[in-house]
């Protein structure tokens, strides 16, 4: 009997022993992960305010096909209206940080306090974000 206890409290900590690694794994940077991973269209239309002048819009991210953290990594276009357009392939269900930034880290969006603004998202399908 004592032997079957045994195997029981063993099987125990393995099922314990395995929920830690993947807990572990979920830990992990976002840069680290998801680069095989099934990938959704992202699509932005970014409103600027009028005082931008020709400066420039990037997304910086924390994926590593986003830089990861190059402020100058993915250039967004300039259309008629004013607005700033482009699409971007990320994987699905993978946690995603990014900013607006105008090529550098000192030209980014930033709240009525004047602290850089970081998104956060989660993909399931296809996207488009508007943001003003």
């Amino acid at each position: 009997m004592k032997h079957t206890n045994t195997l029981k409290s063993n099987m125990g900590f393995s099922k314990v022993f395995i929920l830690s690694i993947f807990g572990l794994i979920s830990l992990l940077p976002s840069s680290l992960i998801g680069q095989n991973q099934q990938r959704v269209r992202v699509s932005f239309i970014i409103k600027t305010i009028p005082d931008i002048g020709t400066n420039k819009i990037y997304i910086a991210g924390d994926l590593l096909n986003m830089g990861p953290w190059q402020a100058d990594k993915i250039l967004l276009s300039r259309v008629s209206d004013g607005s700033w357009v482009g699409s971007i392939k990320l994987p699905i269900n993978v946690g995603i940080h990014l900013r607006f930034t105008q090529g550098d880290w000192k030209r980014n969006e930033q709240d009525k306090q004047g602290n850089p603004v970081t998104h956060f998202l989660v993909l399931e399908r296809d996207t488009l974000i508007q943001h003003k």
